[in-house]
């Protein structure tokens, strides 16, 4: 377990024309107009954002295993009505 978090996830970018896989710890993600936001929360409850990566910026975001790194779950894109590709930080 991490300061920053309690859940440990994989999120996908391009940096220079390559993919890559980040893996960071967070309490919390939420995506919001395509970017994507990690929280974490203190002792007393308040939350923080620590780390966010702008809309186009990441590809997509999965629980990963804290042995591994790899992908422990897949899910579908939920298409929340914004026109945004939850999933993808892209617009659908």
């Amino acid at each position: 377990m991490s300061d920053m978090g309690k859940y440990y996830w994989g999120i996908r970018i391009l940096r220079a024309k390559k993919r890559r896989t980040l893996n960071v710890f967070a309490d919390e993600i939420k995506v919001q107009d395509g970017d994507l936001l990690l929280y974490g929360h203190l002792s007393d409850g308040a939350k923080y954002l620590y780390r966010a990566f702008a809309r186009g910026e990441w590809l997509d975001v999965f629980a990963a295993s804290c042995l591994s790194g790899e992908e422990i779950n897949e899910d579908h894109d939920i298409d929340d009505g914004t026109g945004v590709d939850a999933r993808r930080g892209a617009a659908a």
